[in-house]
Parts: C-alpha cells; structure tokens; sequence
C-alpha cells in the first residue's frame, strides 16, 4: 500500500470512528430497544411458536407447540393446551380474555385469582361443523365478537354461541380493516364477512390461478 492509499484508508477509519462515536453519543441512539432471543432452554417449551398476542398489563402470549406460554417479562410459563395439542392462533379481546385455537379445538382462557389461567374449550359448541382436519391458524377480536379462522371457513363467536360461514372455497386470509372482517379464497377474490353472509369486494379471472394474501 503507497503512501496516497495510507492516506485515504487513514481518512477513512477516522471518519468511521467519528461517526460511531457520534452515534453512541447520541441520546435517540442510545434509547433504540436491546434485541434479546429466548431459546427454547430459557422458555421451557417447544421450539415454534405460532402466534404471539398481548393483554392490557402487557404479558404477552404464544400459541406455542406445547400450550399457551407466557411472559411477564421476565418469567415464563407453559399452560398446556386443552387437548395437548398445538395452539396455532392466540388473541386477545376487549375485556382481556385469551382466545386460543389448533386443531380440532378452540376455546379460552379465564385469568384466576391465585394468578394462573384456566382453559374452557368452547369445541362442543360447534365441533358438528369441523371438517376432519378443521383447524383454526387466526383469532381476531371486533367488539363483542371473536372470529376463528381456519382454511374451510370463519367461526364466529358472540354471547355464547357460534355462528359458522363457510363460503365454499379455501379460505388462506383473514384480516381485520377498520371494524370490519375481511378473507381471501384462493383463486377466487376478496370478500367482507357481514352477518352470516359474506360480500365480495374483488371477485376476478385475474385471481383463477393464484394464492395471495392482504397485509
């Protein structure tokens, strides 16, 4: 290396330095949140975690492999699932109540007073409009009204009961707008869920031969 290519690569590592010591100087810099991973040896459950949701006091929850964990921050703890299956999908509604769903099973979780939770499965209300491989992947909470998405269909819960569409189809994504519910068919279109109907917003041949999903 000559001494002109000293010099530039000298200049170089000195603004480098400068600017690093700037940012670390730097009050918004210094306040950007610490990444931290948790293995699956700091939680105590399985490896995949599906889903992730929050309550008003800020414990979060994971539909896990395993059950239901939870995280205050900075304990953990695993409450398995209803029929020890996996938990794909977990929300949280208005009044603070954890909804959780997998296979075959969808129910929720009441907060006790000794400070852990308990399950009630809410299957046998609707387990007769399950298709053999019924599945439930999202959970989204619209007012009084908790809405179990699976691939056949979307489960709606209100005041202790079910009311089922299903609009014939594979149903890939569901997702919230505004205070309304909206799913996408595979190689069909868009559609808003209304009642116990469902309206098409986009029906089109540009959708005969793809999968997509609204973000």
């Amino acid at each position: 290396m000559n001494f002109k290519q000293n010099h530039i690569f000298a200049n170089l590592l000195s603004a480098l330095a400068t600017f690093f010591i700037c940012l670390s100087s730097n009050p918004s810099f210094s306040q950007i949140p610490q990444i931290i991973n948790f293995d699956k040896q700091k939680y105590h459950a399985a490896r995949q975690n599906w889903s992730v949701t929050y309550d008003k006091e800020g414990i979060f929850y994971f539909g896990n492999n395993m059950g239901l964990l939870e995280f205050d921050g900075i304990t953990w703890k695993l409450n398995p699932s209803g029929n020890s299956s996996i938990i794909r999908a977990v929300s949280v509604d208005d009044s603070d109540k954890i909804f959780s769903g997998g296979y075959r099973e969808l129910g929720y979780w009441d907060k006790e007073k000794e400070g852990g939770l308990k399950y009630h499965s809410l299957s046998n209300l609707v387990e007769d409009k399950f298709t053999t491989n019924e599945e439930f992947w999202n959970i989204i909470s619209i007012g009084n009204k908790i809405y179990f998405h699976s691939f056949s269909g979307i489960f709606v819960y209100e005041s202790g009961s079910f009311n089922v569409v299903k609009p014939g189809g594979f149903v890939n994504f569901a997702t919230r707008l505004g205070d309304q519910l909206y799913f996408t068919i595979k190689e069909k279109g868009i559609y808003k869920l209304s009642d116990s109907s469902y309206i098409p917003v986009i029906e089109a041949n540009f959708f005969s031969d793809k999968t997509f999903f609204m973000a």
